[in-house]
């Protein structure tokens, strides 16, 4: 899987870098116009929020580049993002694709989360990022892939907004079913790894895209795990398909719960 990548922030006003587009092994293309001086009038790494929801485009660009534009703006935050399996130059953007790469037997999650920690690595190492401060935040299958990479250790919060708990809830996977790594992939085997890891989760109430049950189940499961999982769930309103009834609203909230969560871990 080729690896895309974008770095946006604020400077003073509204400075912003340009987009990078490289291949996994060329992380020289996150190189700022201006040098290292522009970090240090940042005073050093900074919070970072990495927004999964298709491609950089759809990430940085689209409705969804709302929580991290907020969190630039109030809480100096680098806005970043790499393309989810099968976007951006990877392939058609589709679940259909997800699919089918998995019938012949590709990793998507896993490759998925290897290049996101090479991502990271290299922004905590050339002293972009505050490795403390790292938000995942997910959409629909962004979600999906921000919760397995937090179980497994990436990212410091976690935010799923109207996620993908189980591929086999998806239509495109009405065949997959019973196939073993769509069972693996359900995020209830995940709540080890994911108890006491800051989760912030948006479900919509009556989402007919993706199973809001089994969102449900999902955060049942984790009070299993023990009697007070350090995570969140809002049930919102969602009258028209996969979407959230005033989302800018639903955004704003879970910006603010993110800079919580940081001032927490303030260096």
């Amino acid at each position: 899987m080729k690896l895309r990548y974008t770095l946006i922030t604020l400077v003073l006003f509204t400075w912003c870098s340009p987009k990078s587009t490289a291949h996994a092994t060329d992380y020289s293309a996150l190189h700022l116009r201006t040098g290292e001086r522009h970090w240090s009038w940042l005073g050093g790494p900074q919070p970072t929020v990495v927004t999964l929801a298709g491609s950089v485009e759809d990430s940085l660009d689209g409705t969804y580049a709302v929580i991290a534009d907020r969190l630039a703006r109030d809480a100096g935050a680098l806005s970043v993002s790499i393309d989810l399996p099968a976007h951006g130059t990877d392939g058609t953007g589709t679940l259909n694709e997800w699919a089918d790469r998995i019938r012949t037997g590709d990793d998507l999650i896993g490759e998925f989360i290897i290049q996101l920690r090479l991502y990271l690595a290299y922004l905590i190492e050339h002293h972009y990022t505050d490795p403390n401060r790292i938000a995942l935040v997910g959409v629909s299958r962004g979600a999906f892939l921000a919760l397995h990479a937090a179980a497994q250790g990436v990212g410091t919060q976690a935010v799923a907004v109207m996620p993908v708990v189980t591929l086999a809830s998806l239509m495109e996977f009405a065949d997959l079913q019973n196939d073993s790594y769509v069972e693996r992939s359900h995020l209830s085997h995940a709540v080890w790894g994911l108890y006491r890891h800051p989760i912030y989760v948006v479900a919509g109430v009556t989402d007919p895209r993706v199973n809001t049950g089994e969102t449900i189940n999902f955060w049942r499961n984790m009070t299993v795990v023990g009697p007070s999982p350090n995570m969140t769930l809002l049930l919102a309103p969602s009258s028209v398909g996969h979407m959230l009834d005033e989302p800018q609203t639903r955004y704003a909230e879970t910006a603010t719960w993110i800079a919580n969560e940081w001032s927490k871990r303030k260096p």
